[in-house]
């Protein structure tokens, strides 16, 4: 090694620890060799590379649980286990990506790989995530403990086998495992029994995201929440009913989340087919939520829905005076375009907000955006009369997907008539293409 070479890690090997986090952190992707030779530089370059190394655990085989029980049982067992911070349980993901990462380096050309994916995506989807996966039976060698796990994904929405992996008693000695998880992302079609218990396997939890659907099941046999959801700051729903209708009933979650007092609810997101809950229902979230509440979205109504057509009105009757971002997500997302219905409907859902800053719409849109704003699509005087009555508001955000992209000039054209249109807010319009 010449002296410059020697030079230039002696330096590096001086960086600040708080740098050497960063750095690990913004690479997109690292293989455990180049982590194994990052640890060698210097004694003080080990501690940031294995807590990087050691900062996910992912379950995708039956393989990933032996290596977490043999890391265990190693001397470095209880630090490599304090390092972890997230959890990911996907049966046959990894191997699904290693093999789409295999077959994309036999394509030379681009096109080609696109319409080979075109055509073959369903196919490589099952047979991808056919790898034969269950958890431990509970009679087998536990897996450590990893006490600071923060954040755990459920991802089973693309495993085959997603239906025989019910909660069992293998379920809960697995989840058993992280028991200071805050963070719970579930991708998954579950039984709303199943998602009971294992919700009330984290007494910490402060967010919920979940993204999939519930199943229909005997309603004679509810188990008994026994959980604590009392401290949930982040409620983010995509979850159809079992017959993927207009909106699903998650009215018993709902009970769930208040049994034990209103929590600290900061943000509430729903997408796909509107909101998840009775008009009732939705009503109580927002009266307990009124003073922490700074994010909410949700979509717009089924114009086949009756009762939530009369959401617009029980909106109104709850004041959140700490609302700060009102979006109204996916509008067109189930007819040909955005209709006149959905815009009135979201005008009329503008939210009793004092000290709102931000309103965001998202359009979905196949033919010509410039057609929102005609003049006979909707009264955007009125509108933006209601829009200057929030004296805190700093921006109104127009969320624009189209496909294909559209052009620069038809997106200069597009701005020029919401501007004109909306000539009483034109230094507040935002627009975003997406």
């Amino acid at each position: 090694m010449s002296s410059k070479d020697t030079s230039m890690v002696s330096i590096a090997s001086c960086l600040p620890i708080e740098l050497l986090d960063k750095i690990f952190n913004n690479v997109n992707e690292i293989s455990f060799d180049d982590i194994h030779a990052v640890s060698l530089v210097s004694h003080l370059w080990r501690g940031p590379a294995l807590r990087y190394l050691f900062a996910k655990a992912d379950f995708g085989t039956r393989n990933d649980f032996e290596r977490w029980n043999a890391i265990g049982a190693s001397q470095i067992g209880p630090l490599a286990l304090g390092m972890v911070r997230h959890v990911e349980f996907a049966p046959g993901e990894r191997q699904k990506w290693r093999a789409l990462r295999a077959l994309r380096e036999r394509f030379g050309d681009e096109t080609a790989w696109k319409r080979f994916m075109a055509t073959y995506a369903n196919v490589l989807n099952v047979t991808g995530s056919s790898v034969e996966m269950t958890l431990p039976p509970h009679d087998s060698t536990p897996l450590p403990p990893m006490p600071f796990v923060r954040t755990l994904s459920w991802n089973l929405l693309k495993a085959d086998k997603r239906s025989s992996l019910g909660f069992t008693p293998a379920t809960a000695r697995f989840l058993s495992c992280f028991p200071r998880v805050t963070e719970l992302n579930v991708d998954d079609i579950i039984h709303a029994n199943d998602l009971r218990m294992m919700l009330s396997a984290f007494p910490c939890l402060r967010s919920l995201t979940w993204i999939g659907g519930v199943l229909e099941e005997d309603r004679k046999h509810i188990v008994p929440f026994t959980g604590d959801l009392s401290h949930l700051e982040v409620l983010d729903l995509t979850v159809l009913t079992p017959e993927f209708g207009d909106h699903a009933d998650l009215d018993w979650l709902l009970e769930d989340i208040l049994r034990r007092g209103p929590p600290p609810l900061r943000r509430i997101s729903f997408a796909q087919h509107g909101v998840p809950f009775s008009v009732t229902g939705f009503t109580r979230l927002l009266s307990s939520a009124s003073h922490t509440l700074q994010e909410l979205s949700f979509e717009p109504a089924s114009s086949f829905d009756p009762e939530w057509q009369t959401l617009p009105a029980t909106v109104s009757q709850v004041t959140l005076p700490a609302l700060r971002t009102f979006s109204i997500l996916n509008m067109g997302a189930v007819a040909d375009e955005p209709d006149l219905s959905e815009l009135q409907w979201a005008a009329a859902c503008l939210p009793d907000a004092p000290f709102l800053e931000e309103i965001q719409l998202h359009f979905r849109i196949r033919g010509r955006p410039t057609d929102i704003f005609n003049e006979d699509f909707i009264d955007w005087v009125a509108f933006s009369s209601r829009i200057r009555s929030y004296s805190s508001l700093r921006s109104l955000t127009l969320v624009m997907y189209r496909l294909p992209r559209l052009k620069d000039s038809e997106k200069e054209c597009t701005m020029a008539c919401a501007r004109e249109r909306l000539v009483s807010l034109a230094d507040r319009v935002k627009f975003v293409w997406a």
